[in-house]
């Protein structure tokens, strides 16, 4: 195909071989994190009791949910070409029950973003299929030619269950309803399983760390709403805390929110910017590094809809456990791909806070950490330049691992009413050379079993209180030896058994 007079290849190359030896997957599911260490060049498609698995390689960087065309996933989910509850007939040899498009178009020669669903006659716990209902997640949700995904396995309304389902990845274009398509896929469905997920206790900070916490709080929520922030700031008991969207208070106000509904022996301090929501808490006093107001750069307009003429940045000092800590909360611009004028300003943002940081973190012996909401949808320029030089010695700061607590996926923002899918846009990056990640992890009410929620006096729906969870990091000093949180699959329980997939 063509476009504008220059060939455009668009294409997905799912890495298969031939044959595929039958033999059992080991109990372990994909992360989900764009890491991609689970998978093999062999294994590309698996289930377990409980969801479907793909992995994908594109030739091309594309934003997955900004694409230049709609990628079709189409799902036969019983296995038989004969019947479709897609309305589609008989496609690509299959018969599909449900497909799923990454970047659908919404009018005619305008770029699709998002993702649509369609199926009739099949369900997820007893609910119409949907974005939010499938628990489609993805990663990474920056551009990049790798993806992997994990989707809920429906249930068909004939009470049906298959061994098996095939589907078919396929690019759209204006000029065809499949530019490209891959090979067809057939998993191998294990017998349907509920695994008991959730964390029986919350990661305990423990002696000799310090924990950091960085947290959309969704447009000052907490003044309007406090019970439920408050219940899980007492639960996590930071050292110090990076907020993003904390509008209309000003350090005093909200260190007094602190004394008020998670008070301590000791007052709280608190810091803000005249960049809008963005503040900074800590158990010990703060000193500011740099100015209150840092103007904005050319190509990274202000956001129409809020006060926003500065940049949403603000840094400080304090003394830790650890020593001293120079720390930053920032907020950068939503929305867009790769290469959209949204997309150029976040670099445009973050290369003028990289500058101001750089010039204000000075201590010589001090841990450097940079927490916030990245809005990171585009391009991961943003996350390299922030990262680059900002450590001890000019060396790089290096993102926190943070898994969601409970499970086997990375994200840190979700809206079941949305198109997108839930995405990591909250990262906290540290000095990994002044101190070592003891633990990280997201934080989700919703991830901790029945009796993690009464010993931390924590409701299931808390965290539902703001579309950003909380995001958490301990750090501890270099030379001190720890245990590593690895074996938190363990206390979760969430390892399952999968089932391997084979070209049919």
């Amino acid at each position: 195909m063509r476009l504008r007079g220059r060939p455009l290849f668009v294409g997905i190359l799912l890495l298969l071989t031939l044959p595929v030896p039958t033999f059992s997957m080991p109990a372990v599911s994909p992360r989900i994190d764009g890491l991609f260490p689970e998978w093999t060049e062999k294994i590309q498609a698996r289930a377990d009791g409980e969801y479907i698995y793909l992995k994908f390689t594109l030739p091309t960087k594309v934003t997955l949910q900004g694409a230049p065309h709609p990628i079709r996933l189409f799902l036969d989910l019983d296995d038989n070409p004969e019947t479709s509850n897609a309305g589609l007939g008989k496609t690509f040899g299959l018969g599909p029950d449900l497909v799923v498009t990454f970047s659908p178009t919404r009018r005619a020669g305008a770029r699709g973003s998002g993702v649509g669903v369609v199926g009739t006659g099949i369900s997820v716990d007893g609910e119409a299929v949907s974005p939010g209902r499938l628990g489609l997640i993805f990663a990474p949700i920056t551009e990049a030619r790798s993806f992997e995904l994990r989707l809920a396995r429906p249930v068909m309304s004939t009470g049906s269950e298959p061994k098996s389902l095939s589907l078919v990845l396929a690019v759209a274009s204006e000029e065809a309803s499949d530019a490209w398509r891959s090979k067809v896929l057939q998993i191998r469905l294990p017998p349907r399983t509920a695994s008991e997920r959730g964390l029986r206790a919350i990661p305990d900070g423990g002696d000799g760390r310090i924990r950091l916490v960085s947290w959309n709080v969704f447009f000052a929520r907490p003044l309007a709403d406090p019970e439920p922030f408050a219940r899980i700031f007492r639960a996590l008991n930071p050292d110090m805390i990076m907020l993003q969207e904390w509008e209309k208070v000003d350090g005093r106000s909200l260190a007094a929110w602190f004394d008020t509904h998670v008070p301590r022996e000791t007052p709280w301090h608190a810091l803000t910017s005249t960049g809008w929501g963005v503040a900074l808490v800590s158990r010990t006093p703060l000193a500011r590094l740099g100015l209150a107001k840092v103007n904005r750069p050319e190509g990274a307009p202000a956001d129409d809809f809020r006060p926003d003429e500065s940049l949403r940045v603000v840094a400080a000092r304090t003394d830790t456990a650890l020593g001293p800590v120079e720390f930053a909360s920032i907020h950068l611009r939503c929305c867009g791909f790769a290469g959209s004028w949204q997309d150029r300003a976040r670099v445009a943002e973050v290369k003028a806070i990289h500058r101001m940081l750089s010039s204000v973190f000075d201590a010589r012996e001090s841990i450097r950490v940079v927490g916030g909401d990245f809005n990171l949808v585009g391009s991961r320029k943003p996350l390299e330049v922030l990262s680059a030089g900002l450590g001890q010695g000019g060396g790089d700061l290096q993102p926190a691992q943070a898994p969601l607590v409970g499970d086997e996926v990375h994200h840190t923002w979700r809206d079941p009413r949305s198109r997108f899918t839930p995405g990591r846009l909250d990262w906290i990056l540290y000095d990994g050379a002044a101190a070592v990640e003891a633990e990280s992890f997201v934080f989700d009410t919703r991830g901790l079993l029945p009796e993690a929620l009464a010993d931390a006096d924590l409701a299931l729906t808390d965290s539902d209180v703001s579309d950003h969870f909380a995001v958490v990091l301990d750090l501890l000093a270099p030379a001190r030896e720890i245990r590593r949180s690895d074996d938190r699959r363990r206390q979760q329980g969430v390892a399952r058994s999968s089932a391997e997939s084979h070209p049919k």
